[in-house]
């Protein structure tokens, strides 16, 4: 389980998330390839950071949809969509993930 509040709450949106850092490397992950997605993320989020002056992005193909977004300075979310999503919605999950991540580093053995 990665992060039970964001699954609680965005259980029709996400397909799967992974934290990872500007390293790339993974952190957490309910995917099937953390690796792969902590390693993409990293230079992918630079690159929309770079060209759009933004720290999230929406990207949609015909088979996938992606949510690109900076958690904190040092952790990036890289989640596939079941749907399209909305700023608002990714703010949201920002803000839960932050909030989990704040608990965790305060309180290490809840688990």
């Amino acid at each position: 389980r990665l992060v039970s509040g964001v699954q609680t709450c965005a259980l029709p949106i996400l397909l799967d998330v992974t934290l990872a850092t500007y390293d790339g490397l993974p952190i957490a992950s309910n995917s099937q390839n953390p690796e792969e997605d902590s390693a993409m993320a990293p230079e992918l989020l630079k690159s929309i950071m770079k060209q759009m002056n933004t720290d999230t992005a929406i990207i949609s193909g015909r088979d996938y949809k992606l949510a690109l977004f900076e958690v904190s300075p040092d952790v990036i979310c890289y989640a596939r969509l079941r749907r399209d999503i909305s700023i608002a919605e990714i703010d949201r999950i920002r803000k839960e993930i932050r909030e989990f991540m704040e608990v965790r580093i305060r309180y290490p053995f809840f688990s």
